[in-house]
């Protein structure tokens, strides 16, 4: 049977309370009838009519009352306790939401680290430190020297390159000391591609510290580096926020010092030294 909502022709009838704060107590054996007290209203309340209700007595009143004041402590209390749950509920996912707010910006320095200890499991080749000297930076530059040392500090290689076209570099001669003289009697860099391209494709992690990438020098000398499942790091910002760190002009040194850098980075302890 369907609530009806309270209206006028309801207007004799009276909740058990109300009725009681009158003197009234319900009688025995009456049914009464739910009505829904406004519109808005989802739960229905009981009312009676007037000959559904008796006089009560004081005693009666005073009991009936103080089961009512216990049923609504109860209610108040497990109002409380559920309010309280949805606090404490809230505090949790708020505490869960600032851990991760704290742990997100170094998550990609963890990953970095599972990244080299997967691959040191299987081949410290595959996390690489690298350095490269070059007559410039910029299109059609020549490489004039490659350093590239595994995670273990083993040089992989090492070497100077006779540029093909490029005479003189004297700016960035100033830069890492290398003259024409020193390179003069040096391999040609494809001599050395095959190496070269091996030692790179078969890196999972690269550690290196210019501000420019060495891939357009590399295509320039026609060396193919695969990009698939490699990461490249650029350890510049390290060396900024580094006290009293400096890279030195040898290339094979530098290499050295990027490789201690990014692993006193990620607090990375050297076992069997």
């Amino acid at each position: 049977m369907k609530v009806k909502h309270y209206h006028r022709e309801y207007d004799s009838y009276k909740t058990e309370r109300q009725w009681a704060l009158e003197g009234f107590l319900v009688a025995e054996n009456v049914e009464g009838i739910e009505l829904l007290p406004s519109k808005q209203s989802k739960q229905p309340c009981k009312y009676y009519k007037p000959n559904e209700v008796r006089p009560a007595t004081e005693s009666e009143l005073q009991a009936f009352f103080q089961l009512e004041k216990e049923r609504r402590r109860e209610q108040a209390r497990a109002y409380r306790k559920a309010r309280l749950e949805r606090e404490q509920e809230e505090r949790e996912r708020e505490i869960e939401k600032a851990k991760w707010c704290a742990v997100e910006p170094y998550k990609k320095k963890i990953d970095e680290l599972s990244m080299v200890i997967n691959a040191l499991d299987n081949d410290p080749s595959t996390a690489i430190a690298i350095n490269f000297e070059a007559t410039g930076y910029e299109y059609k530059n020549e490489l004039l020297q490659l350093s590239v040392i595994n995670f273990r500090g083993d040089i992989l290689f090492n070497s100077y390159f006779k540029p093909q076209k490029h005479k003189e570099w004297t700016e960035t001669e100033k830069e890492n000391g290398i003259t024409p003289e020193m390179v003069a009697n040096a391999p040609q860099i494809s001599d050395m591609a095959k190496q070269i391209t091996e030692i790179f494709n078969n890196a999972e992690l690269i550690l290196y510290s210019k501000q420019y990438n060495y891939n357009s020098l590399f295509l320039w000398s026609d060396i193919y580096i695969q990009p698939e499942y490699r990461r490249e790091v650029n350890v510049n910002k390290m060396i900024t926020e580094s006290d009293n760190f400096e890279l030195t002009k040898d290339s094979l040194e530098k290499c050295q010092a990027i490789l201690k850098l990014y692993k006193e980075k990620l607090h990375w302890v050297e076992e069997n030294k």
